[in-house]
C-alpha cells in the first residue's frame, strides 16, 4: 500500500469516527483525543514547482508536524487533546473546526438533486413524453 492510500484510508476512519463520536453526542471524546490527520505525499517534482512559483506546502503539513503522530495517538503511545490540536491551528491561522481537525467535515449546504434531461442524440428534448415515444421508437441516443 501506498503512503497516500495509506493516508486516504487513515483520514476516511478519522472522519468516520469523528462523526460517530459527535453523533453519538461523546464530545468529551473527542477533546480527550482527537488524532490529527495525515497529510499524503506530494511529488518532488511538484514541490519543486510550487516552491520555485513562492508557494509553500499545504499549511495542513504545518499543523500536522506540531502535533504527536496519528498513529501513535490512536494506538496509545501518545495523547493529543483537541485543545493541543486547536492550539497548533491557531499558530498556522487555521480554523480547527472548518478544516476538519477537531469536527467533521460539513458541508455548509447541499446541493438539492435534479432530474437529469431526457436526451435524443444529445440533445435535451424538453417533453419527457416526447422523448420516451423517441426511445420506444429506437432513436434514443447511446442505448444498448
Amino acid at each position: 500500500m501506498t503512503w497516500n492510500a495509506a493516508s486516504r484510508a487513515f483520514n476516511q476512519a478519522r472522519t468516520g469516527w469523528l462523526n460517530l463520536t459527535r453523533g453519538l453526542g461523546y464530545d468529551d471524546l473527542v477533546e480527550a483525543s482527537c488524532p490529527g490527520k495525515v497529510p499524503a505525499l506530494v511529488a518532488a517534482d511538484v514541490a519543486a514547482w510550487h516552491a520555485r512559483e513562492g508557494n509553500d506546502q499545504h499549511i495542513d503539513v504545518r499543523v500536522w508536524a506540531d502535533l504527536p503522530l496519528p498513529w501513535d495517538v490512536v494506538l496509545g503511545d501518545d495523547d493529543c487533546p483537541a485543545g493541543l490540536v486547536r492550539r497548533a491551528c491557531e499558530r498556522h491561522g487555521v480554523d480547527p473546526e472548518r478544516s476538519g481537525w477537531t469536527q467533521p467535515y460539513r458541508q455548509d449546504r447541499t446541493e438539492l438533486p435534479e432530474p437529469a434531461p431526457d436526451l435524443v442524440h444529445g440533445v435535451v428534448v424538453a417533453s419527457p413524453l416526447l422523448a420516451a415515444v423517441m426511445r420506444d421508437a429506437g432513436v434514443f441516443s447511446g442505448q444498448a
